[in-house]
């Protein structure tokens, strides 16, 4: 009698499995899930023999494409890879899942094959229905759910930074393949993206269109094995003034006058609603302009396509929301931009809206700088060079720091000097502000700058009452080649050069300037008035000979 060797293990999970596959077919009608054979417990299966009845309940491990919004039944198009569940309910009820296979059909036991592939999720519902609830069935209850979408490739081509292909789930669309990771390159077209179908049919995607103002009826989904063909940017128009993103932008297939208002970001509350004007190029070189409301245009009134080189002037409300301001900075106790009233707001009231001086004001010395069209306010920022330059003399500087501090006090120069007190004591004084003018209060400057011929030119300590030669004294006393007589003192106040004789006091911030004593003596001048004598009297001479 020969006796047979033991089967090994991995022959009898083989030959379990093939029973358990004919069990689950029937199982599956039913509804239930199949025991094994003879009443056999899970748990006494050989050593190193998986469970046939966990394999059969695992999850497939394809990839499961995520999505970010629900997908539309009208135009999601099936295909390979997606996952479909079928719940039927009735004196039979069950749950069938299928997978669409590589030739766009599903498999249902006990009702057969559908061809459900190319076909919107809507009609591979219909079709599926038909199956199922066809001849005496009709009394059963259908829920077809597509449970998982399937993920497809794409190809990017032309103007791309990346030419490699993309995988991106059946639910995407053009500009998730494209804008999303970045593809197109520089000049590359965002707004005429050539589609190509694997069947042969071509589309456009507008995806700057989308991007802009959100309209995808000109973004697709992509399909299986969709070419994007990225071309070079070529036709542009404009849209600027009173819109909310003025921009040139590239022209899209389906653009009309009404689209590049919106794609502008639409008309502000500032424009003219009457008045914006169209531009279009009929030539190379020669255009026509028109008159558009802009009620006409977003009503579809007046909606032409556009193109190449067309703009749209929109304009601006006059004085809309304008406020007339003025600024007042330095030493007052609130700095800052104050509104004015057009022909009512003077340089008092806006010291009082600043909280009146501070301790350290130099009210006799208030600087009022007034815009004009083009001009630059004055920096207000210290100047370390500049206060460097102040102290030096001339003869101490080089011709390029001579220079450079002529140029720096020729900027200095402010349209108005007001001094407060006269302002007090005449209102006449008080200037009426204009709009964007900025008022100046500097510090205090309790010193007078001596310069030229002097031993110690500089800044010297400013006492009240103290006469003008104190501060000559002070400042080392006169060189020997100064002129005494020719004393000049520039006032702070108003930047007047005047003679020392016509001078009662000194304020502080003024300058004391000693020119230097010329080099010609009397005698020199009058050798130079008798050789002018002499050429004179030689000319008379003859002339009368002749």
């Amino acid at each position: 009698m020969r006796v047979r060797p033991p089967r090994p293990a991995g022959a009898f999970a083989f030959s379990l499995a093939l029973l358990l596959s004919a069990l689950a077919g029937a199982a599956n009608a039913a509804g239930t899930m199949p025991a094994l054979p003879g009443g056999m417990d899970p748990n006494e299966l050989p050593a190193g023999t998986a469970n046939p009845l966990e394999e059969l309940q695992k999850p497939e491990s394809k990839p499961i494409a995520e999505i970010s919004s629900p997908v539309d039944a009208a135009t999601y198009i099936v295909g390979p890879g997606d996952v479909m569940e079928v719940h039927v309910e009735g004196a039979l009820s069950q749950t069938l899942t299928m997978v669409v296979g590589p030739e766009g059909t599903v498999f249902m036991r006990g009702y057969g094959t559908v061809r459900v592939g190319g076909l919107t999720l809507e009609k591979a519902r219909d079709a599926i229905r038909q199956q199922i609830g066809g001849g005496s069935r009709r009394e059963l209850q259908l829920d077809i759910q597509l449970t998982r979408v399937r993920m497809l490739r794409v190809y990017p081509t032309g103007m791309v930074t990346s030419a490699a292909p993309v995988e991106l789930p059946a639910t995407a669309r053009i500009s998730d393949a494209l804008e999303a990771n970045r593809l197109i390159a520089v000049n590359g077209s965002h707004r005429n993206v050539r589609v190509q179908h694997r069947d042969g049919t071509v589309e456009t995607a507008d995806l700057g269109r989308f991007v802009r103002i959100g309209d995808s009826s000109l973004n697709p989904l992509v399909r299986d094995d969709d070419v994007l063909q990225v071309g070079t940017e070529r036709a542009f128009v404009e849209v600027t003034g009173a819109v909310a993103r003025p921009a040139r932008i590239e022209m899209g297939p389906a653009d009309s006058l009404r689209t590049l208002l919106a794609l502008g970001g639409g008309a502000l509350d500032s424009a003219r609603p009457d008045s914006a004007m169209f531009v279009r190029w009929t030539s190379p070189t020669t255009r026509e302009s028109s008159w558009v409301s802009l009620d006409a245009i977003a009503s579809g009134a007046v909606n032409p396509p556009l193109r190449d080189g067309d703009a749209l002037f929109v304009y601006f409300l006059p004085e809309y929301h304008r406020l007339e301001v003025a600024t007042i900075l330095g030493e007052v106790k609130v700095p800052g931009v104050y509104p004015l009233h057009p022909g009512v707001t003077r340089l008092s009231d806006l010291i009082r809206l600043a909280g009146g001086f501070g301790d350290r004001a130099d009210q006799r010395s208030l600087h009022v700088f007034r815009a004009r069209p083009g001009s630059v306010r004055p920096d207000t920022r210290p100047d370390p060079e500049f206060e460097r330059l102040a102290t030096m003399a001339r003869s101490q500087m080089t011709n390029s720091e001579y220079d450079a501090l002529r140029t720096q006090l020729s900027l200095l120069r402010e349209d108005y000097r007001v001094d407060w007190t006269t302002v007090q004591k005449n209102p006449e004084n008080d200037i009426l502000l204009l709009r964007d003018d900025l008022v100046r209060v500097d510090p205090l400057n309790l010193s007078v700058r001596v310069d030229g011929q002097v031993r110690q030119p500089g800044l010297v300590q400013y006492r009240p009452g103290q006469p003008i030669y104190k501060y000559i004294d002070n400042a080392g006393g006169f060189t020997d080649r100064a002129s005494s007589g020719k004393i000049l003192v520039t006032r702070t106040v108003n930047g007047q050069t005047i003679h020392v004789t016509q001078v009662n006091d000194i304020n502080p911030g003024d300058m004391i300037y000693v020119p230097e004593r010329s080099d010609r003596t009397i005698w020199d001048q009058l050798a130079v008035l008798i050789a002018v004598g002499a050429q004179v009297a030689t000319i008379v001479i003859a002339v009368r000979h002749y």
